[in-house]
């Protein structure tokens, strides 16, 4: 009965502290608890095979063949390689021939732009001449028409029938 006069003087704010002391203990216990971890012996190690005496160098891939020829990886692809300005033939062809290249030359294709791209000074124009669209840049030639000048939404170039200013969609 004593035990029973002992706890009905205890305040409530004394109960709640004395609880949670006891739920701090049996936290940090079961925190605290290692079970030591079953442990296994070790399996049996397989026998590794001793190691081949090969010679230190690459294998190669199946099919190739040492005496090829291979191409530089690191090379610019031939249609990015700056064009070199095509030469002057007609002066050296008979008149006959000369009239006959000249009536092909007002046929021939003019090139057209399709679009401009880059910033800073630094621009490429994308322009299709005949069947072919590919990029250029300032000094390359589209056909026989040289790139002089690339801007924002234009470009100059020069060629045989004299200096055209291509402009975006015409």
């Amino acid at each position: 009965m004593e035990i029973l006069l002992y706890f009905r003087r205890i305040t409530r704010k004394q109960l709640i502290a004395a609880m949670m002391v006891c739920c701090l203990v049996l936290l940090v216990f079961i925190y605290y608890d290692d079970e030591p971890e079953t442990v296994h012996a070790p399996a049996a190690i397989a026998e590794i095979p001793p190691a081949r005496n090969t010679p230190a160098q690459g294998r190669m891939p199946i099919g190739f063949e040492p005496g090829k020829v291979l191409r530089d990886p690191f090379a610019v692809p031939k249609q990015f390689a700056p064009i070199q300005e095509p030469a002057a033939v007609v002066a050296a062809l008979p008149t006959a021939v000369r009239s006959k290249s000249s009536a092909k030359r007002t046929s021939v294709a003019k090139p057209a732009l399709t679009g401009v791209v880059g910033a800073d000074g630094n621009w490429a124009a994308i322009i299709r001449f005949g069947d072919e669209s590919r990029s250029y840049q300032l000094g390359e030639y589209a056909g026989s028409y040289r790139i002089v000048a690339i801007t924002g939404n234009s470009v100059t170039v020069i060629g045989s029938e004299g200096s055209l200013l291509l402009t975006v969609g015409r």
